[in-house]
């Protein structure tokens, strides 16, 4: 509370004049929404009634009191929702352009709410908007405790498109066997469906790769790279959802999820990611304090099983540090140090091997652990140089990726 609160908090509506007068309705109209000439015909919003208002309808009065939503924007509809988001389409009434705007679902009330929200704001500010591979920021702002992000729009994610595929696979249409040469297939209601064939996954490989080396530039980490979180703009793909991001040496300046602290900064957490792209070694905790990770090799501890593997018994041995029981390595990290940059590679090679495989992959069981330890199995279809690079992408060891 205190002084921050008035950071992310907005003031109740007021009367524009003061005194006795009474508030304006929230339902006072919205502003007119202006066409931009310079859009392309592909790019333009299609008429919508908001094109064709007066532009004195609305007074700077019935402004002060309207969400920035509604001044600012015309609000076409939700068009996703996530676990703690809503995100919408909208026209930028000044501009005429498409955006989408992401909504937190539920109010962010207390000042660790806020700070965790924030983080993904912060980290694509960061990484600024040179690269075509990450989802372009615009801005953010705090409306009556909820967190709006104002961003790039863009058509589908590579999870509805993996999604599409299977269900052409599985109604056996010509043309989409998983194998072909082509990109596109065509599906149920003349939709185009992607054929995730080896000329594909390398495309997305080299998108996503791209933006991850933009991230990693700047120090940024992403840590939470998947086929929900890879969208799709005009045939590129994008990566999206920058909410677990941290510094690569996994040291910021508040504590995310209970991670510990050391000399007044916060150690990130990763234990609540999607265990199924997860890197091994965060799954087992294995990072050190000061940042980056411990490689597999440990130091001649008693081996301990990974967690997750879904109680057949069966887990990933890997030495573990002295104290087995430890979540984070307080010891200088050594000639073995790595930083969590490692992670994002095995989930994006994991990523990969899922769109070769055809199959989602498995979250637990005797192939999840497998996986774990860099064991693949063999891509029918898919070159040996293809199937080599994935495996080089998720070695258990961080050091050899």
């Amino acid at each position: 509370g205190g002084a921050n609160e008035a950071i992310f908090r907005m003031p109740a509506p007021r009367a524009p004049g003061g005194g006795g007068r009474a508030p304006l309705p929230r339902a006072a109209q919205s502003p007119p929404c202006r066409r931009n000439a310079f859009l392309s015909n592909a790019d333009q919003p299609a008429e919508c009634p908001a094109h064709g208002r007066a532009a004195s309808s609305t007074s700077a009065a019935a402004l002060a009191t309207m969400s920035r939503l509604r001044a600012d924007f015309v609000d076409l509809g939700h068009i996703g929702r996530g676990g703690f988001c809503k995100v919408f389409k909208v026209i930028g009434r000044l501009d005429g352009s498409l955006y989408a705007i992401k909504r937190t679902e539920r109010k962010l009330q207390t000042e660790r709410e806020k700070t965790e929200a924030l983080k993904e704001v912060q980290a694509m500010a960061g990484l600024g908007s040179g690269c075509e591979n990450i989802v372009r920021y615009f801005g953010a702002w705090m409306e009556y405790d909820h967190l709006y992000i104002q961003l790039e729009l863009c058509e589908t994610s590579l999870s509805a498109l993996q999604q599409r595929a299977a269900e052409a696979k599985a109604a056996v249409m010509p043309g989409v066997d998983g194998s072909v040469g082509g990109e596109k297939g065509a599906g149920a209601g003349g939709v185009d469906v992607v054929v995730f064939c080896e000329k594909e996954v390398v495309k997305v490989l080299r998108h996503i790769s791209t933006a991850l080396a933009c991230a990693h530039e700047r120090r940024v980490v992403h840590l939470d790279v998947k086929p929900d979180n890879i969208l799709v703009a005009r045939g590129v793909y994008k990566l999206a959802d920058w909410g677990r991001a941290t510094p690569v040496d996994g040291v910021g300046n508040v504590s995310f999820a209970g991670g510990g602290s050391r000399g007044g900064a916060e150690v990130m957490s990763v234990e609540d990611g999607d265990s199924r792209y997860l890197a091994p070694e965060l799954l087992r905790g294995e990072f050190h304090a000061g940042g980056g990770v411990s490689s597999a090799r440990g130091s001649g501890g008693e081996p301990r099983r990974d967690h997750g593997s879904g109680g057949d018994g069966l887990g990933s041995v890997s030495p573990s540090p002295t104290d087995s029981n430890m979540r984070m390595c307080d010891e200088p990290p050594g000639a073995d140090y790595v930083g969590l940059d490692r992670a994002d590679i095995f989930s994006l090679g994991a990523t990969a091997y899922e769109l070769a495989r055809g199959q989602l992959l498995p979250a637990s069981g005797t192939e999840y652990q497998s996986l774990r330890r860099g064991r693949l199995t063999l891509l029918p279809g898919f070159s040996v140089s293809f199937q080599s690079m994935l495996a080089s992408l998720m070695k258990e060891a961080p050091t050899a990726r």
